[in-house]
């Protein structure tokens, strides 16, 4: 029985050795978002733009930009926790004005995959960075028992 548990402690160890080990990595590759991004849609033309604030925190805003007129959509932070990396939006009129996290499930090949499965819609973000000057994000979930996927394209300005 002393040496399952020892095996088992041992196990333990590594996995949070090696998990802390690549978190950073991860967290570093989610850099290709910073910078400025636009997308041309009918309505008018949607921004984000992101900045590196620290070793575990970037911070990212989405704007709608109609004519003259520019209005903050969302603020994001993109954070570095001891449990896993979180997508938290802030959105413009809606849940209160509370923060919605959303954790890292997967990132492989420049795509990163942040799910909340107790948030109505969306549970699932996603972003893929596959080119040095496009940013392919989507939000997508079930909406009245329908699943539903909204895709943002758009292109590196600066």
């Amino acid at each position: 029985m002393k040496n399952l548990k020892s095996v088992v402690g041992i196990c333990l160890l590594v996995v949070g050795i090696t998990s802390c080990k690549q978190q950073p990595d991860t967290f570093k590759q989610l850099s290709t978002l910073e910078g400025k991004w636009l997308m041309q849609t009918p309505e008018g033309t949607m921004m984000e733009v992101w900045e590196i604030t620290n070793d575990t925190l970037y911070s990212g805003k989405s704007y709608s930009i109609e004519g003259a007129d520019t209005t903050l959509s969302e603020t994001v932070q993109l954070i570095q926790r001891h449990d896993g990396i979180y997508y938290i939006p802030t959105v413009t009129n809606q849940n209160d004005g509370v923060p919605i996290p959303f954790k890292l499930i997967t990132s492989e090949a420049g795509v990163f995959v942040f799910e909340n499965p107790t948030h109505d819609f969306p549970t699932k973000i996603t972003y893929k960075t596959d080119q040095k000057n496009k940013l392919s994000a989507s939000i997508s979930g079930k909406i009245n028992g329908e699943e539903r996927k909204i895709a943002f394209d758009y292109e590196r300005v600066k």
